[in-house]
């Protein structure tokens, strides 16, 4: 088994056995070493990591990025193609190292994710995406998130608080060592010990429900910010992003442009200039963006095609190869989309009939600590070959000293539990179930050593009375933690 809390300080080596691969996951930071073979693909490898989490059936929602660190060139981020080899993509990665992340979010995520383990991960990308500064909302908002966050991962504030009062607003509290904002100062740690105070008896579970609620709305939610200069707006500097609607555009903290994908007639790279042609009612439109780097421009073209094609098309065996316009000096690329597109994956059937399993009788993929002939598997033959975004660097673009820590600071670690996935039976709830019961069995597995709140038999008129019940044959059934 692997030890999903073992950190692991991986060096860029492959042998006979194949390539040892750290893979970051969403929760904790915690990572997953893996010896994989040399010649497998992108989806080979994103598939056996969502197998393990249990995921295959919402496989496309989520991606791997790495970081290539190329000669005379910044270090840049990628998402890894699916469909080339994973050794051919990491060659330029110093340590062989990817990152599992959420790559497109749904709009609605508790009606549009059928399994509770998606909406689960989808809490910890918003969890990276609120400490990085990429969820932009008013600060009154900001605050209550926090607070949000800070009751799923610490608790009741009674509980964190000592029994005698600070002697002054300078003095240390539970929140002083932890991160749970952006930009943090003691004012607004005082501002979100004071909001987390008023969720006392707070199930975890509504608190995690509720973030993904406040994310969704915000016009922010799923962003990749990308600094560039608008052409067509005499080279103003402002950011780019894409998201479930569209190309969003945003000028600071306010969005002042939203190319929805239904408007988009054609997308375009030349150069370091990525080019939108759009309709409206009163004619053609081209909007010209210039990126920092041809690279830049080149992987927001393909990703800006990606994510338009998985919203928007019924079927995806009618996607065509794109490829880019034939230029003097510069090179042809094509884009292909893989996988399945959101309408399928919500129209799926079992995932035996879309994503077999694979037979454990030729080759391995194993962890370090296992023995060689352990944990095989067949593989594919070798083919042929407020603040707004202005304080974010460039999304695809890290530090030459860094990997991918820099946007990606959390709170302080969770307990992680060692026995892995276990099976639970499923408690049958009355429609319509309030959305955080999906979330139940991976945010109460500390409620019975919970405080009960004075009022939590008022808080929600007969609401507590339901989820008592349901949670108390829930906890009577399972004794281990969803963290795979």
């Amino acid at each position: 088994m692997i030890s999903p809390n073992s950190q692991v300080h991986s060096q860029n080596t492959s042998g006979l056995d194949g390539m040892h691969i750290t893979v970051r996951l969403l929760e904790n930071d915690n990572t997953w070493r893996l010896v994989v073979p040399s010649h497998v693909t992108g989806k080979w490898l994103l598939e056996e990591i969502c197998r393990r989490y249990d995921i295959l059936d919402e496989m496309e929602y989520f991606g791997l990025r790495y970081v290539s660190c190329e000669m005379l060139s910044s270090p840049t981020k990628h998402w890894m193609d699916l469909t080339r080899s994973v050794q051919s993509q990491l060659k330029n990665t110093n340590p062989l190292q990817v990152s599992f992340r959420i790559k497109h979010y749904p709009a609605n995520p508790f009606n549009e994710f059928k399994l509770e383990k998606s909406k689960y991960l989808l809490f910890h990308q918003l969890r990276r995406d609120f400490l990085s500064g990429r969820l932009i909302a008013p600060h009154d908002t900001l605050i209550k998130m926090a607070a949000l966050f800070v009751e799923v991962i610490l608790g009741d504030a009674s509980e964190l608080e000592p029994p005698t009062p600070a002697q002054s607003a300078e003095s240390p509290t539970y929140l002083s060592n932890v991160r749970y904002l952006h930009t943090q100062s003691k004012r607004t740690e005082q501002e979100v010990i004071a909001e987390h105070r008023k969720l006392h008896g707070l199930l975890p579970s509504e608190a995690a429900a509720e973030v993904i609620r406040i994310a969704t709305g915000l016009e922010s939610y799923g962003i990749e910010p990308f600094r560039v200069h608008a052409k067509h707006q005499n080279s103003r500097t402002v950011h780019i992003g894409l998201t479930h609607e569209g190309i969003a555009e945003f000028s600071g903290s306010k969005r002042t442009h939203m190319y929805k994908w239904n408007t988009i007639e054609e997308i375009l790279y030349k150069g370091r200039h990525l080019i939108i042609i759009h309709s409206k009612p009163t004619g053609r439109l081209t909007a010209d963006y210039k990126c920092e780097s041809k690279a830049i421009a080149s992987s927001l073209w393909a990703w800006a095609l990606e994510r338009k094609m998985f919203f928007t098309l019924e079927n995806s065996a009618v996607a065509q190869p794109i490829k880019t316009k034939h230029g003097f000096f510069s090179r042809r690329h094509t884009f292909n989309f893989s996988g399945r597109c959101q309408t399928e994956i919500m129209n799926r059937q079992s995932s035996a009939s879309t994503l077999p399993m694979p037979s454990r009788s030729h080759h391995h993929l194993r962890t370090d600590a296992e023995s060689v002939n352990s944990h095989t598997f067949d593989v594919p033959r070798a083919a042929s070959s407020e603040p707004g975004f202005s304080h974010l660097r460039d999304s695809a673009i890290t530090p030459a000293s860094g990997t991918l820590d820099t946007c990606e600071e959390i709170l302080e670690s969770l307990e992680v539990s060692e026995n892995g996935i276990s099976n639970t039976e499923v408690v049958t709830v009355s429609e319509p179930k309030p959305p955080h019961l999906s979330l139940a069995p991976f945010f109460e597995r500390t409620l019975a050593n919970r405080k009960a709140a004075p009022n939590a038999g008022t808080r929600a008129n007969g609401k507590a009375t339901v989820l008592t019940t349901c949670l108390s044959a829930l906890l009577s059934r399972t004794s281990a933690v969803f963290l795979a």
